[in-house]
């Protein structure tokens, strides 16, 4: 769509942003009227491996957006955890 991010430097400054707030969106980059949260999920060495993501129409996903990205978050660590993760040694 028009929202897809194909700028390099653009790129560059949203993977900036996502590692301060600790998630990603997709603001219908992918799809017209759909919305998407992110969090990373990382192993016990600390390195991202894999990701979860919650999608939806857009109107329903913002009018719950703090929930769902709290949540997020907190799966995601569980996840992590149970990889063996240990927050205190990811290093940014």
């Amino acid at each position: 769509t028009e929202k897809t991010v194909v700028d390099r430097v653009k790129l560059y400054e949203e993977f900036a942003k996502i590692r301060a707030c600790g998630y990603s969106i997709d603001d219908e980059g992918v799809e017209y009227g759909l919305y998407c949260f992110a969090v990373p999920i990382y192993n016990y060495t600390g390195q991202v491996i894999a990701a979860i993501s919650v999608s939806g129409p857009i109107k329903r996903v913002m009018e719950h957006r703090d929930r769902v990205v709290e949540e997020l978050k907190q799966v995601g660590a569980m996840i992590s955890r149970r990889l063996g993760f240990v927050a205190a040694m990811k290093q940014r």
